[in-house]
């Protein structure tokens, strides 16, 4: 059998439940919160965390420009997971130049 502390995250008092692999492919008609003016719509961007990280940790994609379809087909995003009770948040975001980023919509996977 495998000690305890083989379960253990380098530099980290917590025990770990294992490691999560998510990958990003696509989104299908996202909703537009630009101008649509000459074809200017959302410039959308995923972020990925775990919900008990909060913002430490958080991941993102690229961003891809005017494109309420896209396809980020990423490499596989980790996270090290120490409760077994932690949910993956999924968080789609329209990047804008001059302010915040716009909210788009939200998956919690448990």
């Amino acid at each position: 059998t495998r000690s305890e502390a083989s379960f253990r995250t380098i530099g980290s008092d917590m025990p770990s439940c294992g490691t999560i692999s998510a990958r990003v492919l696509r989104g299908f008609d996202l909703v537009n919160k630009d101008t649509g003016y000459r074809g200017d719509v959302s410039d959308p961007f995923v972020s990925i965390r775990l919900l008990s990280s909060g913002e430490r940790n958080r991941k993102r994609t690229i961003t891809i420009q005017n494109d309420l379809n896209p396809v980020w087909n990423t490499d596989p995003f980790l996270f090290q997971v120490n409760d077994i009770q932690d949910s993956v948040i999924f968080e789609v975001w329209d990047e804008n130049m001059l302010s915040e980023p716009d909210f788009l919509g939200k998956l919690a996977i448990p």
